[in-house]
Parts: C-alpha cells; structure tokens; sequence
C-alpha cells in the first residue's frame, strides 16, 4: 500500500492499518458526525479556548516581548525571542478557531496563496519555537552543570539563523517539487491547510524524515536537559553555591521548560506515532487510535489546542516568577516612570 505524504496525516490517514493488514480503513460516517450535536460541542469548546488563548496571550506575550528586549542578557534575547514567536502563534490559530466556529467551512483558508503562506508560518513558528526553548534549557543546564563554561549570543545567533535558513530552505524546495493543485489544501478533518507530496518521489521520503527529526530531536534534548536541571537543583549542596538570584532564575527557567513539555505531550506523541507508522510501518495503538474522535479531533488537539495553551500560558509564568516584569508591567498600567530593572547577574555562570 502506497502512503500519502503529508506535512501532518490528515484525518483518513491517521487511520490506515499497517501495510501487512487486509482489514478495512477505519473511516466513521463523517457526514453523520458532522451533523450531530456533539461535534458541535466540541468545536465550540475548542474555539472558545482558542480565543481565550488568544485574549490571554497576544498582550501577554508582546508584553514580555517589550520587556525582553530590553535586557541585554543572553537569557533576555532569548525569551525575547520566544514571546515574539508565541505572538505568532496566538494569532496563527485564528483561522483555524474561525474555522471551529464556522461548521468548518475553511473561510480565508480557501484562498490558495493564504493557505500556503499560513502552512509556511505554522510549521516554522512551531519548529523554531522548540528550537528556542532547547537552546534555553541546555544554556541553564550548562550553567548549572559546569558554572565556569557559559553559551556566548553571538554563537547562539549563528545557530538560531542558520537554522532559520534551513528551515525556510526545506520551504522552498517542499513548493518546488509539490504535486498538482491539491498540493496545499485546507482539510475538514484537520480544521488547517497541510501539504501532500504524493508523486514527489524519493524526496517525499527525505522531507518526511527531515519532518520527524526536526519535531523529534529538540524536544529529546529540552527533556534530558530539564532532567538534568531538576536533578541538580534538587541537591543542596549545588543550590547552596548559587546566589539567590541565579537559583531563582533556574528554577523560572526549570519551570517554563516543564510547562512547554507538559503542554505540548500531545503534539510530541502523535508525531512520534505517526512517524513509527509511516516510517517503520508500525500500527496504530488500538483502540485509542481507532475512534470517531480521534478521527476528528486528534491533530487539532495536538497540534493547535495545545501549543496555544502553551504560548498563553508562558507570558502568565514570566508574570508570576520574574519581579522585573511585574514591577515593569505595573509602571507600564499606571503611567508611572518605567525603568528596567537590572537583569540578574552572575560571576562566572552568567550568560551573555
């Protein structure tokens, strides 16, 4: 049996059985679903938090972006930059929760040229986003670890644009060789526009691979640095040769990488499933695969609901655990005069 490939699988796909199987794809009466009561109960629900992602975290992050930028540490630049991709992602889901609201009818995602540029911004936004907060975790685990070494900014900015470039590079040649005019399309299932490679050849097989490691290998490395973190800050003795000011800033950081793995498990389970199937031609988990639900809600849940939640929910952290942004953001409501605070200083584990 011969697989589609897509950028996510669409709905049909995440059903088809192991290519050793004879047995009937499992594909629930969509029309039937669609009209009941539930599925709209469901959508509703999806897009009601969607937009309290959204009402949350579009002033809370370009907040924390403001703030952010203003410091001159290494952990400044990049929270700095991870405030303004999650300002790109709460307002990337807009479509989609218009989409939810709507009886899936794609609206703005018929438009073909939009539907290629928000695939584009979607899949980036969320691969460079995974990329920031590993870059974060293993800069504090350094830290922590070995408080003599530290990770230079202009090191990290090469890194950060070259892969930013490879990124975009994957892009254009995924728009080179794509298929017919189906090629970028918006799916009901899936509520978003993926794209299909099917007739791309060898390179389909490439690009998905590239697809699975660029999903999979920066949140292996974001866990086995939060891991490491947790492990020593939990022991006395390494607590106790930090300045307050730097264990309160590891343990921010501790919590704000926990956050990003619990919040995007979804995302992280359903690729690492997909790719076993589609890649080593492993089944689906029965039977927690093979439901109507699944069938509907699984990528959008996965992939949508919970990387908004996570991009609300970071700028609500930053405020509960960093008094330079209350004070900053207290100044900024009153109208009263806004000085930067200074941001927390090191001897030797201070990163610049």
């Amino acid at each position: 049996m011969n697989h589609t490939i897509h950028s996510t699988p669409t709905a049909s796909a995440l059903y088809t059985p192991n290519v050793s199987t004879t047995s009937a794809l499992f594909t629930p009466d969509v029309s039937e679903f669609m009209s009941g009561e539930i599925y709209r109960t469901y959508d509703v629900l999806i897009g009601l938090v969607l937009l309290a992602c959204f009402v949350i975290g579009l002033p809370g992050n370009l907040a924390s972006f403001i703030y952010f930028s203003r410091r001159k540490d290494f952990a400044g630049l990049v929270y700095s930059l991870i405030s303004g991709i999650d300002t790109v992602t709460c307002l990337v889901h807009l479509p989609v929760m218009i989409a939810l609201f709507n009886d899936r009818k794609p609206g703005i995602f018929a438009n073909k040229i939009f539907c290629i540029g928000w695939n584009v911004v979607f899949y980036f936004q969320a691969k460079i986003s995974m990329f920031l907060v590993m870059s974060l975790s293993v800069s504090r685990t350094i830290a922590i670890v070995l408080p003599f070494n530290r990770v230079e900014k202009p090191a990290f900015l090469l890194s950060f644009a070259i892969y930013s470039l490879y990124l975009l590079m994957w892009y254009v040649l995924i728009i080179f060789f794509g298929g017919d005019e189906k090629f970028y399309d918006y799916d009901t299932m899936n509520v978003y526009c993926y794209y299909d490679l099917e007739g791309a050849g060898i390179f389909a097989q490439i690009e998905q691979t590239f697809f699975a490691l660029s999903l999979g290998i920066p949140p292996v490395i974001t866990l086995i640095s939060f891991i490491i973190s947790v492990n020593k800050l939990i022991r006395s003795n390494i607590a106790l040769r930090m300045s307050k000011r730097n264990r309160q800033a590891s343990i921010t950081l501790t919590a704000f990488t926990g956050l990003f793995l619990i919040c995007n498990a979804p995302c992280f389970v359903n690729n690492a499933v997909y790719m076993a199937v589609f890649l080593m031609d492993f089944e689906y988990p029965r039977p927690f695969y093979m439901s109507t639900f699944m069938f509907f809600y699984s990528w959008v849940i996965a992939e949508v609901l919970s990387v908004a939640i996570n991009a609300a929910l970071n700028p609500v952290l930053y405020l509960c655990r960093i008094q330079g942004l209350r004070s900053w953001t207290v100044n900024c409501v009153t109208r009263r005069k806004i000085e930067l605070p200074r941001p927390p200083l090191t001897s030797q584990t201070q990163q610049r």
